[in-house]
């Protein structure tokens, strides 16, 4: 379970380009070293980097959470960012079964 933006930003707000392509690197160097058989990107620039990163620059991030993708050896299930939560708590039942599959998914 991963996230792009390994920092918390000013005033939480979006990461800027420059910002995603540094901690892009980041993120990569951590797939290389963990090997995971699931990635779970939290959140919607997470989801939408590594999307892009395999080749799904056609997909539409933001309606990506709770499905699953394969991809060679590993799955990609897209989640929601916990802090999601804090803006709109009326996603907590959604969120709790997104999160709850995780134990569940297999190719």
């Amino acid at each position: 379970m991963t996230n792009l933006i390994k920092c918390r930003l000013p005033g939480n707000r979006k990461p800027k380009m420059a910002e995603i392509e540094s901690c892009g690197f980041h993120l990569n160097r951590e797939i290389e070293i963990v090997k995971p058989r699931l990635l779970i990107p939290m959140g919607y620039y997470a989801t939408r980097y590594l999307l892009d990163r395999y080749g799904l620059t056609h997909i539409n991030a933001k309606e990506q959470i709770g499905k699953l993708y394969v991809f060679g050896s590993f799955l990609i299930y897209p989640v929601r960012h916990p802090s999601a939560l804090l803006h709109n708590p009326s996603l907590r039942d959604e969120m709790f079964r997104d999160f709850e599959r995780i134990p569940y998914l297999r190719e």
